[in-house]
């Protein structure tokens, strides 16, 4: 039988409902450990996927170990043979991946591909055929470098199979990426477009014509320029089809991109905004007149500030359009978005809440009444003070409106999460967990009971504690309730949903 101190052991630190088994973290699997009397030290038997496998695995060694009389976790189960360890599983596994059912072929790990041998009698060494991206385009490489080397009798992967070309290899499949179906093009990977080069006999390295985002844009642009450069009999991709103009690059499309078609407009990269400008004759200089989301708002704030400037007949975007107004620039938007529209009320950025400012009638001094969370109890409270300080007749945000109370601050709504209602209960603000306390006589500290989801749960935690600590008579936060046993903890909570996710893996 074990002894008492090697049973200690095993259920310490155990998350396991079995005996001896216990949850590696770093591995991922249950291990099993087993308290081995003779040499004083706890015997490592392994570690399993399941659970159950695990306390398995525990049983029959305790047989082994300590007789059939040693303490198990399925008594009246007769175990034949051990449950498979979790590096056997995944040794085999890795094996089954990484070996091929084809004679030959291999895999490479250091390549990711699968690499075929071949023995070459006249050398008598094996010969590297190449490296291939599937396992049976490797089986048929080989199949097609046998019968070249030894002869249509020797041995294959697929002997009914008639193979007319051997498969690609991996290389071979990344330059055919790489390369184009059309005269005159290329991939260049640095910048992930389609460079266009032109072979002009007069010259004796090639014409570089431009980089073009699809293949058939550059094929197209080959065309163009061979036709003006060779003459109309020059080869070309498409001889049918007559290019009447060559197909934009990939440079003028972002520049098209980021210019405007209206007069004065142009886009900003660095704001994401689109600016007008508008040269000034009078000091000789460039004049912006700000940043415009849409580019028909700018376009017409061109034009407001071309007729304030040069008069009704200066040139417009839009020439039939009457403005009245100004549109609005993305500086004034976000003023708006920060400024409120109730008397008294103001956005702060620093705490993203709304500040009530006042003046006071006497010392005509500005004050701060408080931080609100939304705008409306802001203006209340505006209203509140305005009630109780100023005259009748003030101005205010709701004037029909009768205010029996301030609206509650930011820093009173946080006081009144952290507010005690019961007894032994405190809001912990690092962990984000209500904590339960229970005075100790004896040793005339506080007692931590655990951290709990909920309020209630932490009271009923005090209210267990308060019971088995000083009697029935104990102050409770549930007098009339029977609590028959204690709450989870956070943390418990956590650690049994770990164990249910670890179980139905």
């Amino acid at each position: 039988m074990e002894s008492r101190s090697g049973q200690k052991r095993q259920r310490e630190g155990s998350s396991s409902r079995f005996k001896g088994v216990a949850w590696d973290k770093a591995s991922s699997a249950w291990n099993v450990r087993l308290w081995v009397p003779q040499t004083q030290s706890s015997h490592y038997a392994g570690s399993y996927a399941s659970e159950e496998d695990a306390a398995r695995a525990y049983d029959c060694v305790a047989v082994q170990t300590h007789g059939p009389g040693a303490a198990r976790n399925f008594p009246g189960e007769v175990i034949t043979e051990m449950p498979v360890r979790v590096g056997k599983e995944r040794r085999e596994e890795r094996k089954q991946r990484t070996s091929s059912r084809y004679n030959s072929v291999a895999w490479h790990r250091a390549s990711s591909s699968w690499h075929v041998r071949l023995w070459d009698p006249h050398a008598k060494r094996e010969r590297s055929i190449g490296y291939y991206a599937t396992e049976e385009a490797a089986a048929r490489a080989y199949d097609c470098a046998a019968v070249q080397a030894l002869g249509p009798g020797t041995k294959r992967n697929f002997q009914d199979e008639i193979i007319s070309e051997p498969p690609m290899t991996v290389r071979q499949e990344q330059k055919q990426r790489s390369s184009s179906r059309f005269l005159g093009v290329n991939w260049f990977k640095d910048r992930s477009l389609w460079t266009v080069t032109l072979n002009n006999p007069q010259r004796k390295r090639p014409r570089f014509i431009g980089s073009f985002a699809p293949e058939e844009d550059a094929a197209r642009a080959y065309d163009f320029a061979a036709v003006q450069v060779l003459g109309p009999g020059a080869k070309r991709n498409y001889p049918g089809e007559v290019v009447s103009e060559p197909p934009m690059t990939a440079g003028e499309m972002r520049k098209q991109r980021s210019s405007s078609k209206f007069m004065g407009v142009c886009w900003n990269k660095i704001t994401s905004a689109w600016i007008v400008t508008q040269w000034d004759p009078e000091t000789k200089r460039t004049q912006s007149f700000g940043s415009y989301t849409s580019e028909e708002d700018a376009a017409r704030a061109y034009d407001c500030a071309a007729v304030q400037a040069h008069g009704p007949g200066a040139k417009r975007n839009f020439p039939g359009e009457t403005i009245s107004e100004q549109p609005v620039t993305v500086g004034e938007k976000a003023k708006q978005r920060k400024s409120s529209h109730f008397i008294g009320v103001a956005l702060e950025k620093s705490s993203s809440s709304w500040v009530v400012n006042m003046r006071d009638p006497q010392t005509k001094n500005s004050r701060t009444v408080g931080r609100f969370a939304s705008e409306e109890d802001a203006a209340r409270a505006y209203d509140c003070v305005v009630v109780q300080e100023y005259e009748p007749g003030t101005k205010r945000n709701f004037p029909g409106e009768v205010i029996n109370e301030q609206p509650v601050t930011v820093g009173q709504q946080r006081k009144q999460r952290k507010s005690l209602r019961y007894v032994g209960v405190s809001w912990a603000k690092v962990s984000f967990a209500w904590s339960a306390f229970i005075n100790d006589s004896e040793n005339k500290h506080k007692q931590h009971l655990g951290l709990f989801a909920s309020e209630e749960d932490a009271a009923r935690a005090y209210d267990c504690a308060a019971v088995q600590a000083h009697g029935a008579g104990a102050l409770r936060n549930f007098p009339g309730e029977v609590i028959s046993e204690v709450p989870v903890t956070v943390n418990e909570a956590r650690k049994q949903e770990r164990k249910q996710r670890c179980s139905t893996r």
